[in-house]
């Protein structure tokens, strides 16, 4: 399984980790789970930071998109608690994971760069909002330097055949 965090507050930060998909765990274990992961520094946790939503956005053109396997990759998943549940954890099974690894190796830096349009990331409020008229080229940079490591994760959860845990918090 890849544990997915997503913070949606002023420090918005989005993290993943990779453990077996026969391994789902509960709420409570998955906290732990996650700080584990993140300190081992073992290749098994993503961070993304602030930077999730500037590329969800330049991955799929929308600002919450979850039906393309694109925009599946940050905030795909069902509710871990099943459907009408009110915990912001999500499970993506191992199927969808492989789907979605498929999909972001398709993926190239010149169609991001291609799809950057700041004025409309400014318009849809694409978090951090307020950075991508005045900070544009770095911005960008900043942004598409994170999209190889998600490549990378994704592949690698897909290879070793592990479901994928997110949350927005």
């Amino acid at each position: 399984m890849v544990l997915v965090m997503v913070a949606a507050n002023a420090g918005v930060t989005f993290a993943a980790v990779s453990v077996p998909a026969d391994r789902i765990p509960t709420m409570a274990e998955a906290d732990k789970l996650f700080i584990a992961a993140v300190e081992r520094e073992d290749g098994s946790a993503l961070l993304l930071f602030d930077v999730w939503h500037g590329l969800h956005f330049l991955m799929t053109g929308k600002a919450f998109d979850t039906e393309s396997l694109l925009g599946r990759a940050i905030l795909g998943g069902q509710p871990m608690g099943g459907k009408g549940s009110k915990s912001p954890m999500r499970v993506m099974a191992s199927e969808d994971v492989k789907a979605v690894s498929v999909a972001l190796q398709g993926i190239k830096i010149d169609d991001l760069k291609r799809r950057f349009n700041p004025q409309q990331m400014e318009r849809l409020l694409i978090h951090p909002a307020g950075i991508w008229l005045s900070e544009r080229d770095e911005a960008l940079t900043h942004v598409l330097g994170h999209f190889q490591p998600l490549v990378d994760f994704y592949s690698s959860a897909a290879r070793n055949g592990h479901a994928v845990l997110l949350t927005i918090e």
